[in-house]
């Protein structure tokens, strides 16, 4: 079947968020069974891992019934990679997809046909009306090192210019022509919306502040990072606009979106499943924490299918009082989901994630970027740039803060003009000797 294109499907999607919660159901269930049928006969790695396993895609009736599938892994996708790809699809037809890499800088190429994609784009359209921001004119800032390839291209500048969007990477903001060039476009449009990581917005606010050029927002969506509650209140006091948050993946696209009300992220239940287990891959009752798992119902050309993501989070069965009947995501201290990686162990052996230290933003004026990097359980540095009213006090504020999180440790402030981000273009705020090669 050829492509109907995003706009008939965002039609469907501004149907089926106001569906009850069952009927959404019955509409997964359906899909999935679908899913697990073309899987078995035409993706190599699902044949054999049913067999493997010994089960057929009948025996998979219900949501529930998911559970009898093994969980699906990085390295798995990683390692075979061209055994996920369905053998009824001329791969000619496949657009492939880069995943921003683990913390080594490794990608995967995810396939996709334009069907899937413009399903997939579909859900982030939905919420943008939600925003307000549907049609007006995108500023991403957001990137890895392949992308700003991408943006010195003819053809990328052209579909920048097709689809209303002006991009720039973390990584460019020290490229004083495409840095100039981005902030021409920026300054000349009324109705802008900012989208891109937390950390690349922010820094680029430190810029426009530099050059004292003041602009008015209408709309700013976090994405790509984890969005400290800190960030956002620093965002919306700064520009008095709304701040939104969004979840999603290279792997699966488009997962789940805050609506008007803040409350609740709505996951896309046409697109996606979610589910979230225990250690034990059991799955936990909503309201705990555990490990996301992710189903892309849509793509049968490429299967992702219980793909242990890396994150954790929080099933709600609350419904919103927006009315939408779309299963939800509850707010881990004020983000949507954590990383598995972003973690630091106290001396206790403690896991302490990255929202504990959220606290060094609390005043942007005082902090404009940290890192806290751990070099054994004993020994912590903390990378810090200072923003203007940084004292001795604020220094002894922060130590003390620290010592109360980490316990019996030694700390080492050091201070630098900037935090590189890195080839992702993402700024990693925690990092441990064992997910890097050097302080």
């Amino acid at each position: 079947m050829g492509s109907m294109g995003y706009v008939n499907y965002l039609k469907g999607l501004e149907r089926s968020q106001w569906f009850k919660r069952k009927d959404l159901e019955k509409l997964q269930e359906r899909k999935l069974r679908y899913l697990l049928k073309t899987s078995y006969k035409h993706v190599p790695y699902y044949h054999d891992l049913f067999k493997k396993a010994g089960i057929t895609p009948e025996e998979i009736r219900s949501l529930d019934d998911l559970e009898k599938i093994p969980v699906l892994t990085r390295e798995s996708l990683k390692t075979q990679t061209n055994r996920f790809i369905a053998n009824n699809i001329d791969p000619r037809k496949l657009i492939p997809d880069y995943t921003s890499g683990t913390t080594t800088g490794e990608r995967l190429s995810i396939k996709r046909l334009k069907e899937t994609y413009d399903r997939a784009i579909s859900a982030e359209l939905r919420a943008y009306r939600w925003y307000g921001a549907y049609r007006k004119m995108f500023y991403y800032v957001t990137g890895t090192d392949v992308d700003v390839e991408k943006n010195r291209t003819l053809k990328k500048r052209l579909y920048n210019f097709v689809t209303k969007t002006i991009t720039i990477s973390p990584l460019e903001f020290s490229m004083k022509k495409r840095l100039d060039r981005f902030l021409k476009e920026l300054k000349k449009n009324k109705r802008r919306v900012l989208y891109g990581t937390p950390s690349g917005i922010c820094k680029l606010v430190d810029i426009l502040d530099e050059r004292n050029i003041d602009i008015n927002l209408d709309v700013i969506i976090s994405t790509d990072e984890p969005l400290l509650k800190e960030q956002r209140k620093y965002l919306e006091d700064r520009y008095g606009c709304e701040v939104y948050d969004i979840y999603g993946t290279s792997e699966v696209w488009g997962i789940a979106f805050e609506c008007s009300l803040h409350g609740l992220y709505h996951i896309t239940s046409e697109n996606v499943i979610v589910e979230v287990v225990n250690e034990n891959l059991e799955r936990v009752s909503p309201g705990e924490r555990g490990r996301i798992l992710l189903t892309d119902l849509n793509n049968t050309e490429m299967p992702i299918i219980r793909y242990d993501i890396g994150d954790f989070g929080i099933i709600s069965d609350d419904e919103c009082e927006c009315g939408r009947g779309l299963h939800a995501l509850r707010p881990i201290d004020g983000q949507m989901v954590l990383r598995e990686t972003n973690y630091i162990l106290s001396s206790s052996g403690k896991k302490i994630f990255l929202p504990e230290f959220g606290f060094l933003l609390e005043d942007h004026s005082k902090v404009k970027q940290f890192q806290i990097l751990q070099r054994s359980r004993k020994k912590i540095l903390v990378r810090i740039v200072k923003g203007r009213d940084y004292d001795k006090k604020t220094e002894e504020s922060i130590f003390r803060r620290l010592l109360s999180l980490l316990g019996d440790v030694e700390i080492e402030f050091r201070y630098v003009k900037d935090i590189p981000f890195d080839k992702n273009g993402e700024h990693r705020y925690v990092m441990r000797t064992e997910f890097t090669r050097s302080p």
